[in-house]
């Protein structure tokens, strides 16, 4: 097996965490934490397992000359043969094959008091309805300024369109 660079690499960060992860989470519960994530049904499902499998804490020291200080300390845990199982950071992005904004959007909702995670809003235009009411509306009205015939009207057989007619409904 060829094996890169970049392999050896990732290989090396990933002995050199101070939990061990590499070591502690064998191949197969690898593939059983992935697979488990990943057969929950929606992204609310997905959201309420990831809420659950972060612990929000204070952080236990801060520096006097920061700017901005850390408001929260998460640890992440992972459910290994019935047992949970406390990984880095970077494991457990790895293990749910997540990106570290999904990650972001569930710890703000920790940092909120949220008991649990709220829905997602994707796709849902509830907090503008006016205004799509209005575009549509705008366009129904601009294409039956040159459409021959009325957007809910349907085109039978027995209409027939000629080039007059379709003429004669536009220079109307």
């Amino acid at each position: 097996m060829f094996v890169t660079g970049e392999f050896r690499y990732l290989q090396r960060r990933l002995q050199l965490c101070s939990l061990k992860c590499n070591d502690r989470i064998n191949r197969e519960n690898r593939e059983q934490i992935f697979s488990s994530y990943y057969e929950l049904e929606t992204t609310e499902a997905q959201n309420v397992y990831l809420f659950s499998s972060l612990t929000t804490t204070t952080p236990k020291c801060s520096l006097v000359n920061a700017k901005q200080h850390r408001e929260v300390s998460v640890s992440y845990t992972v459910n290994v043969a019935g047992q949970k199982v406390q990984v880095c950071k970077k494991a457990f992005l790895r293990l749910h094959a997540i990106s570290q904004s999904k990650v972001d959007f569930i710890v703000n909702q920790c940092k909120a008091g949220l008991v649990t995670a709220r829905p997602s809003f994707r796709g849902k235009h509830n907090n503008r309805p006016n205004r799509i009411r209005l575009v549509t509306n705008g366009v129904r009205k601009s294409t039956s300024i040159f459409s021959p015939f009325p957007l809910t009207a349907h085109i039978t057989v027995e209409q027939k369109i000629t080039l007059e007619s379709t003429c004669h409904q536009y220079c109307r």
